[in-house]
């Protein structure tokens, strides 16, 4: 009995709602997914910087292999 008055007043509460509670749900949902960008693109600028470090010390160690370094980079821009 006592978790269905829990339940009810939970529903209660959400039913009733308020514009800041609104406004901050929106807030930190936005700012949630402009973290996921900022995050992804910093991931993504990372990783092409180091594979260009890779495939440059590559190309002055082994420069018959840069063509197959320069493969997966490539694959990876695509997806």
């Amino acid at each position: 009995y006592k978790s269905k008055m829990v339940l009810g007043t939970i529903i209660q509460a959400a039913a009733v709602g308020d514009e800041v509670e609104a406004g901050q749900a929106a807030f930190f949902g936005f700012m949630g997914i402009a973290s996921a960008l900022v995050f992804a693109n910093l991931g993504a600028s990372y990783g092409t910087a180091k594979s260009g470090v890779g495939i440059a010390s590559m190309g002055v160690l082994k420069p018959e292999l840069i063509f197959k370094s320069i493969v997966p980079v490539i694959m990876a821009g695509i997806l």
